[in-house]
């Protein structure tokens, strides 16, 4: 993947989790992404929304050079893009010396202790997904991050058949560094057209909310993660937490969810009473409702199950509705 001026237009929308004029600073980009906009492009976006300019002269800039991007068209170098928004340092993470990353290392092992807390913002734009052991990735990525400081994801989400090892729903994003001490969190569902069919062209993007069920298919377009998570302190020596999926644990009763401002949405009754009854009440709600269940098995015919099916779930979709009220941008 690559940053993209909608993306770069996106990151400037989210100033108050993304920090966009900074003095001062260090990020950490993962990979040697390319990035398809000039200095000048960038400079215009960023005049736009009248955010201060770090203009670096002409004969500093560095430009992206790829197999897809050649340094002849004069695309900004993804750490000039950080150094115009004020930070000081930009390091690139790499496993190859193939685009010249500034440290050499595999995200599949753990990174060294010189390396941890040392980073303001760890930027990962199409990175992780092609982490084998992505539970190290992740890891490695909190561990980077100075407690305050936010990682950055863009990754992907459904479409990107062949290309990735991994295509990351957005609720194991925020359960995972949820129970990792990373709060607060928020995601973005961005439609992403076919690569290399971009150009300019606006992108969209619609806000996640823990629970929320949305679909995130377009005809032919990609679909991304786009997902902040603030280190709220240092984690020391602690070891990684790999969490239970939270749906199940709720189906059980057993906790409630990682972001309790969040509330999910569901459109079956016993499911919204469900979220408001403590855990030792659920129970025996689950118990009537399995025990409802099976007498419908028992006592009704095919045809008359299959309509109270369907009546439930235009009534779950009903209840769905409150999702187009979240934050939209086509930028």
């Amino acid at each position: 993947m690559a940053l993209v001026l909608s993306h770069f237009r996106f990151l400037l929308t989210q100033s108050d989790f993304f920090p966009v004029a900074v003095n001062g600073g260090k990020v950490l980009c993962l990979g040697v992404q390319d990035v398809h906009a000039t200095h000048d492009q960038l400079a215009r976006e960023m005049q736009a929304i009248k955010a201060p300019v770090h203009d670096i002269p002409v004969n500093e800039r560095r430009y992206t050079e790829s197999q897809v991007v050649p340094r002849e068209k004069r695309q900004a170098h993804i750490s000039d893009v950080f150094r115009m928004l004020g930070y000081a340092q930009v390091d690139t993470l790499d496993f190859s010396e193939a685009e010249s990353p500034d440290i050499i290392h595999n995200l599949n092992e753990p990174i060294s202790a010189e390396l941890r807390e040392q980073y303001d913002l760890v930027f990962d734009i199409g990175t992780v997904e092609h982490v084998c052991d992505i539970f190290q990735a992740l890891s490695n990525c909190m561990a980077l991050v100075k407690p305050g400081g936010v990682v950055l994801h863009i990754v992907p989400l459904h479409g990107w058949h062949n290309q990735t090892y991994f295509n990351f729903q957005p609720m194991f994003l925020q359960e995972v560094y949820a129970a990792n001490g990373f709060e607060p969190t928020r995601t973005y569902i961005n439609f992403y057209p076919p690569y290399n069919e971009w150009q300019d062209k606006p992108m969209l993007y619609r806000e996640y909310r823990y629970g929320d069920e949305m679909i995130f298919q377009m005809p032919r377009k990609l679909t991304n993660v786009c997902f902040f998570a603030r280190k709220k302190e240092s984690l020391g020596e602690r070891e990684f937490v790999r969490p239970i999926q939270g749906f199940y644990l709720r189906y059980h009763g057993e906790t409630e969810t990682p972001n309790a401002t969040d509330e999910p949405l569901d459109g079956r009754l016993a499911a919204g009473v469900k979220h408001r009854l403590p855990s030792w009440l659920v129970r025996p709600l689950l118990q009537c409702n399995r025990f409802r269940l099976r007498l419908e098995e028992t006592l009704l015919p095919n045809f008359l199950r299959e309509r109270l099916h369907s009546f439930r779930q235009r009534r779950h979709l009903n209840a769905l509705d409150r999702v187009r009220e979240r934050k939209v941008f086509k930028i």
